[in-house]
């Protein structure tokens, strides 16, 4: 009968549901695509266990690149029309690179896809830097943002020759920005997106990492520009996330708040609150005043309040800061929850407001 949910009449909690994954993507309500650490993939229905293979339709040993078999991320379009797969691979030695330029061999594809594997191709060629690569959809779906990313074309021979500099210079052109029905490859102005930037899920606002969390800079990766700029009292803060389309929870050294993207900060007038998920339906997973107790419900943050409704939600400790995402459905169906820098297991909390508790015995 597949996979009991554990939805008790008092509270939620988390069910395992995978182990030793690397990447994780939320397909619709009801699909999970799952990536190990050797780049093969399947996909998973958390609610009753199902599993089926998965795997894009192009390999990068097509076009002369030699598959390093890790895949660095996934990342689902708003209209959930394209995948989009940010894959390691390596530039083969026949190749001449610079003198102390041959680290970057290892180079990782941009690769556009269906969300069924299909009509996969090499869009970009990006690198490991930072904290990155990182790249998101524009919530309109029409382009794909990010960095770092080269202007050449994603085969070895035109990469190779971009490292070289064989057009006179080692200077890399800059480009941040792929349109998605074309390819074509451009540079969102007054925007500087690199390796660090956090999108809103329900926005085209972003934050971009600066000075290691002591400033923050906002600005549209869709229209470009910066719209605000915040520096932090005493140069330390906690990013609880985004909790509306254009602002973050933040604690800084002066208090909590709301950080929205001109840059204005509006104080908490009372208590605090922990963030844990930011559901497509509206409801938050979320923590008062440090009571340990969790509920999935709704904010008014506007005043600061929640009203009544929410229900009680048990998530282990160990889990409880993890990366939390939820499935891209509404109302939504469940989060999830996984350790990806650490066992890899992966979690499924099912959100819906009222459910049955089924056995492998029950009809």
């Amino acid at each position: 009968m597949g996979l009991m949910l554990l939805v008790l009449g008092l509270y939620l909690e988390p069910v395992m549901v995978a182990k030793d994954v690397v990447s994780v993507l939320p397909l619709d309500g009801a699909t999970v695509l799952l990536i190990d650490g050797e780049g093969a993939g399947h996909t998973l229905n958390p609610l009753t266990g199902s599993t089926s293979p998965w795997s894009p339709s192009w390999s990068p040993g097509e076009d002369g690149w030699v598959d390093d078999g890790y895949i660095f991320a996934t990342n689902l379009s708003p209209d959930g029309n394209h995948l989009l797969i940010l894959k390691g691979v390596y530039v083969p030695d026949r190749f001449g690179f610079p003198e102390g330029y041959d680290g970057m061999r290892s180079a990782v594809l941009v690769i556009l896809s269906r969300p069924d594997g299909s009509h996969a191709t090499p869009v970009a060629v990006s690198v490991a830097a930072g904290g990155g690569p990182d790249y998101a959809f524009t919530t309109d779906s029409r382009f794909i943002v990010g960095g770092p990313m080269f202007s050449c074309e994603p085969t070895p021979e035109a990469y190779s020759a971009h490292v070289r500099g064989d057009s006179g210079n080692l200077a890399m052109e800059p480009v941040n920005r792929i349109d998605v029905s074309t390819g074509e490859r451009s540079l969102i102005a007054g925007l500087d997106i690199s390796d660090g930037f956090w999108k809103c899920p329900y926005s085209d606002w972003a934050r971009l990492e600066n000075n290691w969390y002591a400033e923050h800079t906002f600005g549209s990766i869709a229209t470009g520009g910066v719209s605000g700029f915040f520096r932090v009292p005493g140069g330390e803060a906690r990013v609880h996330g985004w909790v509306l389309d254009d602002a973050l929870l933040i604690t800084t050294r002066d208090g909590q708040g709301l950080l929205f993207v001109d840059g204005s900060f509006v104080p908490c007038p009372s208590g605090t609150w922990d963030v844990l998920s930011w559901l497509p339906d509206g409801r938050f997973i979320y923590e008062r005043d440090g009571s340990g107790n969790l509920v999935l419900g709704e904010v008014d943050w506007e005043a600061f309040s929640a009203p009544p409704g929410g229900l009680d939600v048990r998530i282990p400790e160990d889990i409880r800061h993890v990366s939390s995402m939820p499935m891209p459905s509404t109302p939504c169906t469940g989060i999830l929850f996984h350790d990806r820098w650490g066992s890899g297991n992966l979690w499924f909390l099912r959100t819906a407001r009222q459910a049955q508790v089924r056995s492998a015995g029950q009809h």
